[in-house]
Order: C-alpha cells, then sequence, then structure tokens
C-alpha cells in the first residue's frame, strides 16, 4: 500500500485529449454538452477524498438523452488506452515511474489502470485521472467493481494516502509438515479505529496473506542452498545478521512494509530457523 505521485494531468487535460480530433462529430457536440457534469463530478471525487468519504459519492449516470454510460466509458477503452490515441499519453504518465504495483508490491511494473470508483458505477469517471492506479492484473481482478458504501470500506488512494512510516504487516512462520508464512496486519500507534478497519478490509480483499505466503514460500525455495550453506559457514550470528541486511535493503525508500522485507524480518527473528532449523529447508521444500 504505497503512495504514488499525483498525476500531472488534470480532469480538463484528459477531457480535451479525449474529445480533441474526434471523427464522430455528433458524439464530440454532446460530449461538449456534458462537460460541465464531469467536471462538477471530478470537483465533487476531490471534496470527498479530502475527507477521506468516497464512500459518499452517488453512483452517477451522464445526463440522460445527451450521451450514454457505455459511451463515456467507450472513451477510456478507445481513448485513453489506445496506443494510437493522442490520449494515450495520459496512461503513459501515469504508468512512469511505477515499479510495483501500490495496493501489494509486486513487480515488475503494473500493466494495467485500476478504476478507483468502478467505471461501472461511476462512467462519468472513467477518463479521470485521480481515478486512475496502475495495479497488477491480480489486485484489479480482486478489486473488480467493488465500491465503498461505508467509511471503513475505502481503499487506501495511492495518491493520496500513505501509511508507509510505520511497520504495520507482520508474519509468523510455523513448522509443521511444511514451513508457512501467515502475514497479517497490526495497527500502528497512530492508526484510529476507521484507518484500522479500512487497512483489514483491504488487505482480506485482495487475499494478502495468501498472495503473500505463496510468494515468500517461492522466495525462500530460491535462496534455501544459499542459506544453508551461509549457516554451515558463519552459524547463527552469521545467518542473522545476513537475513537483516536483506530485510533492511529491501525495506528502503519507504518500504517498511514490503512483503520481502517482512519475510526476512521475520526469518531473522524466528528462533528455530536461525538455531539450525534453516538446514531443514530442503526437507521441507
Amino acid at each position: 500500500m504505497w503512495k504514488l505521485a499525483y498525476p500531472a494531468s488534470s480532469a480538463e487535460d484528459a477531457f480535451e485529449l479525449c474529445t480533441d480530433g474526434m471523427r464522430r462529430t455528433d458524439l464530440r457536440n454532446r460530449l461538449m454538452n456534458v462537460k460541465a457534469d464531469y467536471v462538477a463530478a471530478k470537483e465533487k471525487f476531490q471534496e470527498l477524498k479530502k475527507q477521506n468519504e468516497l464512500h459518499l459519492f452517488s453512483i452517477t449516470n451522464i445526463p440522460a438523452g445527451l450521451v450514454a454510460n457505455d459511451e463515456f466509458i467507450g472513451l477510456y477503452d478507445e481513448k485513453i488506452r489506445s496506443k494510437k490515441s493522442k490520449a494515450r499519453v495520459i496512461f503513459s504518465e501515469l504508468m512512469r515511474d511505477v515499479d510495483r504495483c501500490p495496493l501489494c508490491g509486486k513487480t515488475p511494473k503494473p500493466p494495467t489502470l485500476d478504476h478507483h470508483l468502478p467505471k461501472s458505477k461511476f462512467p462519468i469517471l472513467a477518463i479521470y485521472p485521480q481515478n486512475l492506479v496502475p495495479v497488477c492484473h491480480e489486485c484489479n481482478g480482486l478489486k473488480g467493481d467493488t465500491f465503498p458504501t461505508l467509511e471503513t470500506e475505502q481503499i487506501l488512494h495511492p495518491y493520496y494516502e500513505s501509511i508507509e512510516n510505520e511497520q504495520w504487516l507482520f508474519a509468523s512462520l510455523t513448522e509443521n509438515e511444511t514451513l508457512t508464512f501467515n502475514f497479517s496486519v497490526q495497527a500502528a500507534s497512530s492508526w484510529d479505529v476507521s484507518l484500522t478497519k479500512r487497512v483489514q478490509n483491504q488487505f482480506d480483499l485482495l487475499k494478502l496473506n495468501e498472495r503473500y505466503g505463496v510468494w515468500a514460500s517461492v522466495e525462500l525455495s530460491d535462496v534455501a542452498e544459499t542459506l544453508i550453506d551461509l549457516y554451515n559457514r558463519t552459524g547463527t550470528s552469521g545467518l542473522r545478521n545476513h537475513l537483516l541486511s536483506q530485510a533492511s535493503s529491501r525495506g528502503r525508500r519507504n518500504r517498511l512494509n514490503y512483503w520481502m522485507a517482512v519475510t526476512y524480518r521475520t526469518l531473522a527473528t524466528n528462533q528455530w530457523f536461525c538455531n539450525g532449523g534453516v538446514l531443514e529447508l530442503l526437507a521441507f521444500l
């Protein structure tokens, strides 16, 4: 759940790029007639987001008889996403310098844009840059067309919110028939009840415990032989120092809660693992 740079392009920029040079003059004329409604929706979005009250944004249809909802949504598919359109510059700008999904931390660069408030429910926001967030396909699919109806259901918006100044993501390692990582949210001291519920709801919606658990197991499998060799050469202290170093390097640049940093931090603080349990890795994997 990382913060992203606020988009440079405005709502008006996106509208102009999507309508300029449009071959269907009838559609362009009708779109111009609803531009004021689009700008008003943008202003309402900004007003509510400042108060963390996007759940109060009413499901909005385009004014009847002017532009169909599907026609406005089509501007996103045919203009913002199209590599042949001038409006593609909006897509490129939003993707620029984003090296991982801000919702889950998955690398590499996110391949798609998610509508923070879904375009199926809020078509008038379909091309609004501040409603378009780079994400991975898995987060995009899991989030789907869900939208908040309560304050605590609001997904954190990467352009406006950050919770990376304190650790809130933790994990434990369970040794049974298999080694299992269990990730969980632990509210930071500065959080209020609402933020705690929002983060937990987002964590559950995006299935981050399950996904992080799988990724952590794959990472451990990839480095198992290296860790075993390190333990045999340097013992507990050498292994723990290495794990802490890995956690530190992966947690830089305000990524304290990056799943890989938490994975290595968990291994470094696990007494069983650092006192010889590492030697059993190959049997578990």
